[in-house]
């Protein structure tokens, strides 16, 4: 885990900030500075290998799998020669895959705003009409428009957002995650022999 880092301040408060959002919205059990590095055993490299995700986080998937962890802390240090290849587009990539690999919040955040943008622009449209019979909107087809962009547009998002749950389910089941991962299998001696 990194203790600290000698990057400039937009890259240290962009990586404090997705950090903060993955830690609180996806999986809590990634230190706050995020992962760079990691050792492993041959039973979880073996367990890993069995994940085949193309589009994913390997960080997320070592912390989805819930093996014990140690963490050895260091301080990144300022790079002396060359230019990173970890561009903003990568990261921007790395972080669609991580989010969208493990979580389905963005599909739930559709979904509220487009719920709560719908009952809104009911509650607009009730108002609106009253203005209308009481003279207050004096513009021909401005209540009718307003209505209509409004209502229609965040009954769009609900229905991305259902539309959107239903996607997602079934992401979720074509990705061959194991239900379980067993960190070692014991026999039982004879009786299980026997059989």
């Amino acid at each position: 885990m990194r203790e600290g880092r000698q990057d400039p301040w937009a890259t240290r408060t962009a990586s404090k900030i997705f950090w903060g959002f993955y830690r609180r919205y996806v999986i809590p059990e990634i230190p706050p500075g995020g992962v760079d590095m990691f050792a492993c055993n041959k039973a979880f490299r073996d367990t890993l290998l069995t994940l085949e995700e193309r589009h994913s986080s390997l960080i997320a998937q070592i912390f989805w799998m819930g093996y014990r962890r140690e963490v050895v802390t260091y301080t990144r240090q300022e790079r002396v020669h060359g230019t990173s290849a970890w561009t903003l587009r990568k990261k921007i990539n790395y972080l669609m895959d991580s989010v969208f690999s493990f979580t389905d919040m963005p599909i739930r955040i559709l979904t509220r705003v487009g719920a709560f943008g719908s009952t809104f622009a009911a509650l607009f449209g009730v108002f609106t009409i009253i203005a209308k019979l009481e003279g207050r909107i004096e513009v021909p087809g401005y209540a009718m428009i307003m209505l209509a962009i409004t209502f229609l547009g965040c009954l769009n998002l609900l229905g991305l957002g259902i539309v959107g749950s239903y996607a997602w389910r079934t992401y979720e089941n074509t990705k061959n995650r194991p239900l379980a991962i067993p960190m070692r299998i014991e026999g039982f001696g004879e009786t299980h022999e026997q059989r």
